[in-house]
């Protein structure tokens, strides 16, 4: 799912499955992180699937393979970011947007879902753990995207979409949470140069 409470959900589930062993609460290792980031890694690796067909590059030979690539899928990692996002911003009816200016604040809001609420207690006691993974996650996954930068870059220029798919990408990414994608922001940055954006 791309839906960023499920996340929290499955990362908040994962580090309390084995309530055995207390100090696995206390220590997230690269493995567990990891294994938390498949959980968006999985809607990165739609881009593939959904948007890439081998039987059409087969059938139609095209002079450049990226051709075979849909710009749809500009649209979904449009939307993608933004459901990640998507609680970074509240708007209220009674007054303008509560943007989070951290983290802990962003992964606050995700865990305030009733799948969670029957660990309250431990949520809060692990919060920093928490926050670290879906940190991680959301770095990872990001990442892998700003990898794919060169066929998304094709298909950004055919669509007759204007500036670069690199800035495009970092439009989708609040400031605020950037400080904490230390890998995202590296990319970023290079690409940036590389591309004398």
């Amino acid at each position: 799912s791309i839906l960023p409470y499920r996340l929290a959900r499955d990362v908040v589930r994962n580090i309390f499955r084995d309530r055995a062993e207390p100090q696995s609460l206390k220590t997230k290792d690269q493995e567990q992180q990891f294994a938390e980031s498949l959980v968006l890694l999985k809607a990165v690796e739609e881009i593939r699937y959904a948007f890439f067909s081998d039987e059409q590059l087969l059938r139609k030979e095209p002079e450049d393979p990226r051709d075979n690539f849909s710009p749809d899928a500009l649209r979904y990692v449009e939307v993608l970011l933004k459901v990640w996002f998507s609680r970074w911003s509240l708007v209220s009816a009674s007054g303008p947007s509560n943007d989070c200016s951290t983290w802990a604040q962003f992964v606050d809001r995700l865990l305030q879902d009733q799948e969670v609420d029957s660990m309250r207690e431990e949520v809060a006691d692990s919060f920093g753990n928490i926050v670290a993974s879906l940190t991680a996650a959301y770095d990872k996954a990001i990442v892998t995207i700003l990898r794919m930068h060169g066929i998304f870059q094709h298909v950004y220029a055919k669509a007759n979409r204007h500036g670069h798919f690199v800035t495009f990408l970092e439009g989708l990414v609040p400031a605020a949470a950037l400080p904490e994608l230390p890998h995202t922001r590296a990319k970023f940055l290079k690409y940036r140069k590389d591309y004398a954006l």
